[in-house]
């Protein structure tokens, strides 16, 4: 499997020596943010942990072979499926995973119990602990009637271009057969896949009604995809869409966060 760059080419740089001169204690919106970064990483790691396993040759690990070939076929389709399928919520919880890194690096302030607590500020483990949960529960998709980001745009002209960044991806991404297909895991039932429908006992009858098709076996209502296809969209999806988002978002929220460089 081909990806074109490392994630770990993402991640802050750990420094060796760090320079005193001009350098700041960090504030709990340095700490947000870099937490929120490497969660995000971290899941994009996950996600492609599972796809190399797509390509897994050696399944004597995950069940004993047997003399039927088809049989083997069908239960390494099987365990690629759910490998896909893992892949596939990971690279999604990437993508929710931004928005929220978004807003924690860009809020000033969080209500917890009724009471502010400014994040630009440095204050005890257990506020900072309450104020990032009490942030995180503010965040949904960009276009949601009541986000966040566009009070965050009005009070702060500079974070304009950081948030219709992500506004303008979400907009592109949301009806992708990425997202549809996560959606549709999640929210509705279980994907179907072609491949592994060639292998399974054919239909035992069919019938039909004033000439029409009648549905008789569970296969014929669920939903089927091109497995081999679906791998592929996303490794493609990885490497032109969610990487260069990724790595464009966080290079334009250091520039504005400007990160102690005593946390990485």
């Amino acid at each position: 499997m081909d990806f074109q760059n490392s994630v770990f080419s993402l991640y802050p740089p750990r420094r060796a020596k760090i320079s005193l001169i001009g350098a700041t204690l960090p504030s709990d919106k340095d700490i947000f943010f870099r937490a929120k970064q490497k969660e995000t990483l971290d899941r994009y790691q996950a996600a492609r942990r599972f796809m190399y396993e797509t390509e897994n040759s050696d399944w004597n690990h995950y069940f004993n072979p047997l003399e039927d070939e088809q049989a083997n076929l069908y239960f390494q389709n099987v365990y690629r499926s759910q490998f896909y399928e893992a892949a596939l919520l990971f690279y999604n919880t990437v993508i929710d995973l931004s928005w929220i890194a978004c807003y924690v690096s860009l809020e000033y302030v969080a209500y917890v119990s009724g009471k502010i607590v400014e994040t630009e500020k440095i204050t005890s483990i257990e506020d900072a602990y309450n104020a990032l949960r009490s942030q995180e529960k503010l965040v949904e998709h960009p276009r949601t009637e009541n986000t966040p980001f566009q009070y965050l745009k009005s009070v702060c002209p500079e974070y304009t271009d950081v948030i219709d960044f992500i506004i303008e991806f979400w907009d592109s991404f949301a009806q992708s057969s990425v997202r549809t297909n996560y959606n549709f895991l999640k929210h509705k039932g279980a994907l179907y896949y072609e491949e592994i429908q060639k292998n399974e006992p054919c239909r035992l009858f069919s019938f039909q009604v004033n000439d029409q098709l009648c549905p008789s076996d569970i296969r014929d209502v669920q939903k089927a995809i091109s497995l081999e296809g679906a791998i592929s969209q996303l490794v493609d999806f990885d490497n032109n869409v969610l990487y260069p988002y990724i790595k464009t978002l966080f290079e334009k929220l250091e520039r504005l966060v400007k990160p102690s460089p005593f946390i990485f």
